[in-house]
């Protein structure tokens, strides 16, 4: 979900480049395969990082990115070609992004993506379940378009807390507030990116 060159990165004082094998070995190993969309290696998603560091100018382009599935409690099954199922291995309903990065004002920033890659859950999850907050969230996004979305929405889709001051690291509201009602801002925010242009990484409060 990420390219090797965004974070397989060192020291320059390291001349082995152990730090940078290292991470290279952390992110691109077994235990984090998970089945995907094919068009996951032809889409953009992975040069939003690429996008974010040309965008701010990041201090030594290095980039902390947290990426993982979406699953939700009707995902579709894959047990391999033509073999029956039941043995657990769930296709992810999509794909989420964080990437932090500190700015050229010296201070820590982070921008956060989802990507749905298969809408199979909604036509078989429970009626019940529709009204909770992640399935109300999960239906505003198509599938296979990228989408910039507050770090608090990450958390309500897939349960993964971040520590609460990274929370205000992140330009995008999830709750509405004196600024979205005077600018009108519908919340939680959620913008279609489809080129580096289209990324929020900076917001104007005036």
């Amino acid at each position: 979900m990420v390219t090797r060159d965004d974070v397989g990165w060192g020291e320059e004082e390291d001349q082995e480049n152990k730090e940078a094998v290292d991470a290279d070995f952390d992110s691109f190993c077994w235990a984090n395969i998970v089945p995907q969309h094919k068009i996951f290696h032809a889409s953009d998603w992975g040069k939003l990082e690429r996008w974010i560091v040309e965008r701010t100018g990041s201090r030594n382009k290095k980039l902390s990115v947290f990426t993982g599935p979406i699953y939700t409690k009707d995902d579709r099954e894959y047990c391999g070609y033509r073999k029956p199922l039941g043995c657990g291995v769930k296709i992810p309903a999509g794909f989420w992004k964080v990437v932090f990065y500190i700015g050229d004002d010296n201070k820590l920033h982070s921008a956060a993506f989802i990507m749905m890659q298969d809408d199979y859950w909604k036509h078989e999850i429970r009626e019940e379940l529709r009204t909770l907050d992640k399935y109300r969230i999960l239906e505003n996004f198509n599938v296979l378009e990228k989408f910039q979305v507050p770090l608090k929405t990450i958390s309500e889709v897939t349960g993964i807390i971040f520590k609460e001051q990274l929370y205000n690291t992140n330009p995008l509201y999830f709750w509405a507030n004196t600024v979205t009602e005077r600018k009108n801002i519908m919340t939680p925010e959620v913008y279609t990116i489809h080129q580096a242009s289209d990324l929020l990484l900076e917001r104007d409060l005036i």
